[in-house]
């Protein structure tokens, strides 16, 4: 039996694959190389969806029609898929290949240079310092970090109220946003801020979820958590509290997620003035429609260090708290409950 062409091909594994390879190696470059597999990926998957096409063939027949042959007389037409190799991140699109796309998606390109990639490389100190590339984003995160009035006067100074900084962010989700995020982590870090760093992680975990529903990036989410699980939460840890991010697990979330937000939607309950923003998806994460939302979105924590030194009052705390969370997810997915005795 022929295959439905409307099935769409998942390049994720392949992605993971690649990723997992490279974070092992453990250096800069590979950690680079582990952002380029993340962005080209990006890139693709974002046309793919504007395109509505279901194969990485498929994509590039339509971006470069020249690339293939129509039949096999035209030996100069390229019979490889080069697409399928940007689909997994094994090669990055050359300018050219950019160019025609950027002309049947307009400002595709832009998916390729977005401040993320840069803010992404935790072994890179960051050329000109963590401020000024806050300074250097789009308004509205401008407006979430500094204080409104002190911007007005060409003045930029951080918001007094970190809680207000993370809320205003999870609004206005974009990888814009994500990539504030990262930055702000990786300032506290730097500082020693621990309480902080914890806070600013379970704002990112949130603001992850709710871009992987909003940017056409469904199919990026185990690769975006498994880089962010090896790189960027272990910044918001505390002396004895850490994230404990599973690829497949955040997949699942970001699933659950999803429906969530359309069942709401169809019954009404978010107001018109949400439905721009992402005001609507930070309710259904905070549990303002069910807590058992907030418990089955929630991330899983972990104690780390020495045993002793941690103590049975944290390790039993965190044991219930992810006992709840599994069973809310659970509640969910029911077949989680097998996989997981």
């Amino acid at each position: 039996m022929a295959k439905s062409s409307n099935v769409i091909r998942n390049y994720s594994h392949s992605r993971l694959c690649a990723i997992s390879g490279e974070i092992a190696a453990g250096t800069a470059a590979s950690d680079a190389r582990a952002i380029d597999i993340i962005k080209t990926g990006y890139w693709f998957e974002r046309l793919r969806s504007k395109i509505r096409k279901t194969t990485a063939y498929a994509v590039g027949k339509a971006i470069r029609p020249e690339q293939y042959r129509a039949s096999s007389e035209e030996r100069n037409a390229n019979s490889d898929n080069l697409w399928a190799k940007y689909a997994t991140g094994a090669m990055r699109p050359g300018p050219a290949t950019i160019k025609a796309a950027d002309r049947i998606v307009p400002g595709s390109s832009i998916d390729l240079y977005l401040p993320l990639w840069t803010a992404l490389n935790v072994k890179v100190p960051l050329v000109g310092g963590i401020e000024n590339h806050l300074r250097a984003a789009i308004p509205l995160v401008q407006n979430a970090v500094f204080e409104p009035r002190e911007l007005r006067l060409g003045r930029y100074r951080r918001r007094p109220s970190l809680l207000k900084t993370l809320s205003l962010l999870e609004c206005h989700v974009c990888m814009d946003s994500i990539a504030a995020l990262v930055l702000i982590l990786r300032s506290a870090s730097e500082a020693g801020e621990f309480e902080d760093c914890f806070r600013i992680g379970k704002s990112l975990y949130t603001s992850l979820l709710i871009a992987c529903i909003r940017s056409d990036t469904m199919f990026l989410a185990p690769e975006f958590a498994l880089y962010f699980g090896e790189r960027i939460f272990p910044l918001a840890s505390t002396p004895t509290v850490a994230f404990d991010i599973s690829p497949e697990e955040f997949r699942t979330q970001v699933i659950l997620l999803w429906q969530l937000y359309l069942a709401l939607e169809d019954e009404g309950r978010f107001p018109p003035m949400e439905i721009k923003s992402t005001r609507s998806q930070q309710r259904i994460v905070n549990g303002d429609f069910s807590d058992l939302h907030r418990l089955a979105l929630s991330p899983r924590l972990k104690p780390i260090g020495d045993p002793e030194s941690i103590g049975r009052k944290v390790r039993r705390t965190l044991a219930v708290a992810n006992g709840r969370r599994d069973r809310a997810l659970c509640a969910y997915f029911p077949h989680l409950a097998r996989t997981q005795q």
